[in-house]
């Protein structure tokens, strides 16, 4: 499974996802320090190389994505007008 990781944090949840065999297609955090850590991950192995992008809405689209995930919940996404975003942009 391809994943796509929106609002990665230090990236604790990527290590469970790479855990399930998961391959890591990009990270997207606006954070510098999470964007750090990410970076460290993947330097020591932990994370798979791909870009770290730090504007949710900013990033190039990227093909062959099997799964998006977030630890926000479906209702701040709903609010923010990013489910919809992401529907039209991965069609």
């Amino acid at each position: 499974m391809k994943e796509l990781s929106l609002f990665s944090g230090a990236g604790g949840g990527l290590l469970g996802t790479k855990l399930l065999g998961w391959e890591h297609c990009g990270y997207v955090e606006f954070n510098d320090y999470c964007q750090r850590v990410i970076a460290q991950r993947i330097d020591d192995g932990f994370l798979d190389e791909a870009p770290i992008f730090s504007d949710i809405k900013a990033f190039i689209s990227i093909d062959g994505i099997d799964n998006l995930t977030t630890d926000q919940k479906a209702e701040e996404l709903e609010n923010a007008g990013l489910i919809e975003f992401y529907r039209n942009r991965f069609k």
